[in-house]
């Protein structure tokens, strides 16, 4: 099978990271597969996913666009590149890889599966996306919340929508990890995801004082980048000397996974969602789970969701979860053990991957 998979960027993010995994995925089981990434390559320091796909010898195109790049442009070269080589079908990862790609695809004839993985707020967003949608042969939603939201705000017909969602390679968590704490008697709350409002880290880092005052022995980590990093350091600056030391801001960090074992709880107030990468990271470390009950989140967290969310924007009773969750060390290490459960036998990566190419067969066997 001659694939091409779409996506917008390849910075580390978790459709980025997903791309590449069916990307090497598909490449391992001798199918013919190349990445197409709308921007430019990252810098060097963000560019781990690209090397991955190097290694593994996936061919990656880049269309170098930019945020002033009009859509025409991006669409034009892209179509340049399928002049050269077509496959037999292709898959688009986030919204403007969706909007490029059926358009380019469909002109040719070529089966295009559109990739959707949050519930965007931004209804005009919604109302373009009914131009791809006619055109996609197949919608991948990673969440039935998502597929419904697609349904319901964007108008896709119900039988082209499948859920496949996010999947985890097995952990073995009695494999050493490196520690990353600079002590063994640090109580970690670990924020982990870019540093935007929609993640919530804007409430969290407001929520900071009187978590710490509540809970004495821990302190707060956070892991990721973006546009509010000045923002939450100022707010991290103005605090007494005792509460910012107990304020850890990271930035982007290689050792994820041994934060996230080494911590207690993953605070994750996010305003919406489609189905969160590191929750089920956090998961298949162990980690109990402090967040609102946004899309995808009782997908995730199954039985054990109303343990671990409250609804969304309540800051106050997020607040008291987190608190009784850093108090209550039976009940952490309870939901920590069902969430690690949860993730090795319901969202195995190799099993979702498998998934989508029954979606491609589909889509190619109903184009002849």
């Amino acid at each position: 099978m001659r694939i091409d998979l779409l996506i917008t960027e390849l910075e580390p993010g978790g459709a980025e990271r997903c791309c590449v995994a069916l990307a090497i995925f598909a490449q391992q089981r001798n199918h013919s597969v190349r990445v197409i990434s709308l921007g430019k390559r990252p810098d060097s320091s963000l560019d781990a996913l690209v090397r991955q796909l190097e290694s593994q010898n996936v061919p990656v195109h880049f269309l170098d666009a930019t945020p002033r790049t009009p859509p025409w442009t991006v669409r034009r070269r892209l179509l340049a590149l399928l002049d050269v080589s077509r496959p037999e079908v292709a898959q688009g990862f986030l919204w403007h890889a969706n909007w490029i790609g059926a358009s380019a695809y469909h002109k040719l004839s070529v089966p295009f599966c559109a990739g959707v993985r949050v519930t965007e707020p931004r209804r005009w967003r919604a109302w373009f996306s009914r131009s791809w949608i006619r055109k996609s042969r197949k919608i991948v939603c990673v969440s039935h919340d998502v597929a419904q939201w697609c349904h319901r705000f964007e108008g896709a017909p119900m039988e082209k929508l499948i859920v496949i969602p996010n999947g985890i390679e097995p952990i073995d968590v009695t494999q050493p990890v490196a520690d990353p704490r600079s002590s063994p008697k640090d109580r970690v709350l670990l924020f982990v995801g870019r540093l935007v409002e929609q993640k919530g880290i804007d409430g969290l880092i407001r929520c900071v004082p009187r978590l710490l005052q509540a809970l004495p022995e821990h302190r707060v980590v956070i892991l990721g980048d973006g546009p509010l990093m000045e923002t939450v350091k100022k707010r991290r600056d103005g605090l007494s000397s005792a509460d910012r030391d107990r304020i850890s801001i990271l930035g982007r960090v290689e050792n994820v996974l041994g934060w996230m074992r080494h911590s207690e709880i993953l605070l994750h107030p996010a305003r919406y969602e489609g189905m969160s990468n590191a929750v089920l990271e956090a998961m298949a470390q162990g980690l109990a789970v402090a967040a609102f009950d946004v899309d995808g989140m009782q997908e995730l967290l199954g039985e054990q969701s109303g343990a671990q969310t409250v609804p969304k924007e309540d800051w106050e009773a997020w607040m008291k979860l987190v608190i009784r969750l850093g108090s209550q060390d039976e009940l952490r290490n309870r939901l920590g053990s069902a969430n690690r459960n949860r993730a090795e036998t319901l969202f195995r990566l190799q099993d979702q991957l498998a998934k989508y190419f029954n979606v491609w067969t589909s889509s190619i066997d109903a184009s002849r």
